[in-house]
């Protein structure tokens, strides 16, 4: 479902598993994998990590998660662990630890809570009401965790069948604490119509070449986010989340990132 966060779950077994993804249902998509693996793809809102036993092959995972993706909230499901060392663990960077037999009730509320779409006590106790933080508006989860520049005079290039097609970018974001980077670029109905769209929707990855004036072109992997039409000027806006590939690229994508926000901050 569109808009859905996306959790990466470590070290669960099948029963575990069911569980989260039936009580994130229509909240958040459960991926299974283990916490150094990286993904083309869209990265995690959020980690969930089992701790079984043995527990020091948890605690090992956790902060594997911890180290790979600093940024992104760990929350950790643990069943007959000490309280000393469910509390170790939360003041060690663990965003949250509940048992498995509460997943039902916590898993959601409590990811709400580390994503920073609820705030105050996610438990219904009275005796709690006291310690709630006053109200305020909800905030809204930066799931890109990075900051769009714009790009003027930049293109992206692809190459079709019969050539290759380019796109004026609009603006740009980079690679951040294992987060992709992304491009956001418009192209006219004669050059959509040149590009392969189905395809790219259910790729993997799509390799592109990024120019920007007074830069060497880079090349990139990306993956097709979104598109969409705008009314006005017959253009067809589209979303790309990347990867940089060639030698050297990371710094080109950078100075021209930099240059984008000097110029919005001029």
């Amino acid at each position: 479902m569109a808009g859905e966060f996306i959790f990466e779950l470590i070290g669960a077994d099948a029963p575990t598993i069911a569980a989260c993804r039936q009580a994130l249902v229509g909240f958040g998509t459960v991926r299974v994998s283990g916490p150094e693996e990286t993904q083309l793809g869209r990265a995690p809102d959020g980690t969930i990590v089992c701790i079984r036993i043995p527990i020091a092959d948890g605690i090992a995972c956790f902060a594997q998660s911890r180290a790979f993706r600093p940024n992104v909230p760990v929350l950790l499901i643990g069943e007959g662990v000490d309280i000393d060392i469910a509390t170790e663990l939360i003041q060690c960077g663990a965003a949250e630890f509940i048992t498995a037999g509460s997943l039902g009730q916590m898993l959601r509320p409590k990811l709400e809570r580390a994503l920073s779409l609820r705030r105050g006590s996610v438990l219904d106790r009275p005796e709690l009401e006291a310690l709630a933080e006053p109200p305020a508006p909800p905030l809204q989860a930066n799931r890109r965790r990075c900051f769009r520049a714009m790009a003027p005079g930049a293109v992206l290039k692809a190459r079709v069948r019969a050539g290759e097609v380019a796109l004026v970018v609009e603006d740009i974001s980079i690679p951040t604490d294992g987060w992709p980077g992304g491009v956001g670029a418009v192209v006219d109905d004669a050059g959509l119509r040149r590009l392969p769209i189905s395809e790219w929707s259910g790729a993997a990855a799509i390799p592109l070449t990024f120019h920007a004036p007074g830069e060497p072109p880079v090349a990139i992997s990306a993956r097709l986010v979104s598109s969409r039409r705008r009314r006005a000027g017959l253009m067809t806006h589209l979303a790309f989340q990347y990867l940089h590939s060639g030698p050297g690229s990371e710094a080109i994508l950078r100075r021209v990132w930099l240059a984008g926000q000097r110029k919005a901050l001029a």
